[in-house]
């Protein structure tokens, strides 16, 4: 093979490799914000179809040492507002703030704002949010922290 047949077949290589990378979807993410910040992650875990996948995931998260999440300082008494992805919204999200559900029944919506009560935090608080497929069953996790100011 002559050389400018190389740097063709290398250069349409490359191209190859670019599309293919280009075109894996970024996972569901969710923003929290209270005020004028806010703070940004996608899912630590996520699987729409496949629960040995995200059970994997699942049982990682729950043995890896110290992890948190992004952290977002409020104010006691201030509103803290959640945005969904509208995959996570489809059939269903919880949030629970230091291991409590915010609100009792899953939202399908993708928004939600709740007052942070003012005896609530003791310097960090784990907000968790998981999103469900059907049947009820976890697609993605997200994990922030809350931090009162």
């Amino acid at each position: 093979m002559n050389t400018s047949a190389r740097n063709r077949l290398s250069s349409a290589l490359c191209v190859i490799a670019l599309a293919i990378s280009g075109c894996t979807k970024p996972l569901p993410s969710i923003t929290i914000q209270s005020g004028t910040k806010s703070v940004h992650t996608q899912a630590l875990c996520w699987s729409e179809t496949d629960q040995n996948k995200l059970r994997d995931c699942l049982t990682k998260l729950a043995t890896a040492p110290a992890l948190t999440g992004k952290t977002l300082s409020v104010t006691s008494g201030n509103s803290v507002g959640i945005s969904v992805d509208p995959k996570v919204a489809e059939y269903g999200w919880q949030a629970l703030l230091g291991g409590n559900p915010i609100f009792t029944t899953a939202k399908t919506t993708t928004y939600y704002r709740f007052k942070l009560p003012i005896t609530s935090l003791d310097g960090k608080s784990a907000l968790q949010i998981i999103s469900f497929g059907p049947k009820e069953t976890i697609r993605g996790v997200w994990l922030f922290q809350i931090k009162a100011d």
